[in-house]
């Protein structure tokens, strides 16, 4: 059933009347409501900003420390790779003096190979 636009402006009016009325039965409870955020909400808003403070100061320590420990754990394990990783570096460079030719498409790998 389709209403009216009188029946629909009709139902409207009625509807706002009925929500004046409910919140007019608990409209000073609801100021004292307010009221009573904008007393508490102010000293426990700084409790917790201070609290936040706090565990920022602890992560950042936390964080200089786990930054600390970390490059000094990477450069150990830098000097410890270093003969590998310059054996390494030395044994690509040999491979690319025999293969780069062949590699790049400009001689056959059977002549890489041959030389």
């Amino acid at each position: 059933m389709e209403l009216t636009s009188a029946q629909k402006a009709a139902r409207t009016r009625s509807m706002n009347k009925a929500d004046r009325a409910y919140e007019e039965m608990f409209a000073i409870q609801y100021k004292e409501w307010v009221d009573a955020l904008n007393r508490f909400c102010p000293p426990r808003d700084a409790v917790i900003d201070a609290l936040q403070a706090k565990r920022d100061e602890a992560i950042a320590k936390i964080e200089m420390e786990y930054q600390k420990e970390y490059e000094t754990v990477m450069e150990s394990f830098n000097n410890l790779m270093k003969p590998t990783d310059d054996a390494l570096a030395s044994g690509r460079e040999n491979a690319w003096a025999i293969y780069g030719k062949a590699i790049m498409g400009e001689i056959s790998f059977d002549e890489a190979v041959a030389k």
